[in-house]
């Protein structure tokens, strides 16, 4: 019988590759801080959802102070359900895509797959096909440790997480990549107030200030240009005025394409 926790960790899984928004995961297991710094370092870009239970599934490891490889915990503690729900370590590491994802999903999958096999073959390991090899690489990037000492196996993840690019030897084209990801992740709060703004306001067309824009948001100017250019790069925005060279007192004018936005955004 399986169990609310469980439950929750069932619901623990990546539409597609490389998505780090907190919102596209159960809530109830991103409330840990360290489960936060894993997505937010950039890491699901890079691993296989089942990343994300292999992590938590040693944060349980050390908070209830388990000793022993994570296999020979029981099976109804924390970390013995987390390993249940990954079908165990030696289920396939992109199981929960190849399984349960679209066309689109599983060729994305395949296509991280490869690129993480090449990372895994610069650091002297061999292909990740396993959630056994999963760890053994989140062990080699300094993501979790396997403790030996006082002839006890403990295990713990890494603080603070480290950012792929500083474990990974990356082509110059991923370097870029990860730079504008996280560029992009820098903004995104503001991005959601900039949202909401726009929902207030109405359907009609801004004309105003980037200084009063960014005075309406509580965030300061360049904030504010930098998440207008980022939904002007999506195509939720439109405007005849050079949003990153405008002066921050020069007038502007823009619309909020709402049906476009909503339709990229599919939701309940």
């Amino acid at each position: 019988m399986q169990t609310s926790l469980q439950n929750d960790m069932i619901l623990l899984k990546r539409p597609t590759p490389g998505n780090s928004d907190l919102n596209s995961y159960h809530p109830k297991l991103v409330a840990h801080p360290l489960t936060i710094e894993f997505l937010r370092a950039g890491w699901t870009r890079w691993l296989p959802g089942e990343s994300m239970l292999l992590h938590l599934a040693v944060i349980f490891a050390e908070e209830t102070g388990a000793v022993g490889d994570l296999e020979d915990q029981d099976a109804d503690s924390p970390v013995g359900q987390a390993l249940a729900t990954l079908g165990g370590l030696d289920a396939a590491a992109w199981g929960s895509l190849e399984r349960d994802g679209d066309a689109e999903d599983v060729a994305l999958a395949r296509e991280a797959a490869t690129r993480l096999d090449r990372a895994a073959s610069d650091l002297g390991l061999g292909p990740v096909a396993t959630n056994r090899e999963l760890l053994a690489f989140m062990r080699r990037v300094d993501i979790v440790a396997r403790v030996e000492a006082s002839g006890e196996v403990t295990w713990r993840p890494v603080r603070p997480v480290a950012l792929p690019e500083e474990r990974l030897v990356l082509t110059a084209g991923e370097r870029e990549s990860e730079a504008q990801a996280r560029w992009r992740e820098a903004h995104e709060e503001t991005v959601l107030r900039l949202v909401r703004f726009f929902a207030r306001h109405g359907a009609g067309p801004y004309i105003g200030t980037l200084e009063d824009l960014a005075d309406s948001l509580g965030v300061p100017v360049e904030s504010a240009r930098h998440a207008l250019v980022l939904l002007l790069e999506e195509g939720d925005l439109s405007t005849t005025d050079d949003l990153e060279r405008l002066d921050q007192e020069a007038r502007f004018e823009l619309a909020f394409d709402w049906d476009r936005y909503r339709l990229a955004r599919p939701g309940p």
